[in-house]
């Protein structure tokens, strides 16, 4: 019997879960497979049963929470207080 080639997993690796550890292949028991798998599908559940108002909040107040959202919000807003505070100096 040929070995799988590379990049190509035998049928028992693809029925049976790993982990890659600095590039060492680690096989997953079974319980440890099933639990993960229970925990995506609780997820993609819980996921779609949030409302469409909720799940773009979210992605909002994510977008806000990244530092180049806070930066692009910043300077026009310092920007402005500048303008101002030169414009009330000037009479």
């Amino acid at each position: 019997m040929n070995p799988p080639a590379q990049g190509n997993p035998s049928k028992s690796e693809e029925q049976h879960g790993s982990v890659m550890i600095n590039g060492e292949k680690y096989p997953l028991p079974e319980p440890v497979i099933r639990n993960i798998e229970k925990v995506i599908g609780l997820r993609a559940n819980q996921e779609r049963g949030v409302p469409l108002h909720e799940r773009v909040l979210a992605k909002v107040a994510e977008a806000f929470g990244r530092p180049l959202s806070f930066y692009t919000l910043k300077w026009p807003c310092s920007s402005a207080g500048g303008f101002t505070a030169v414009l009330q100096r000037l009479g």
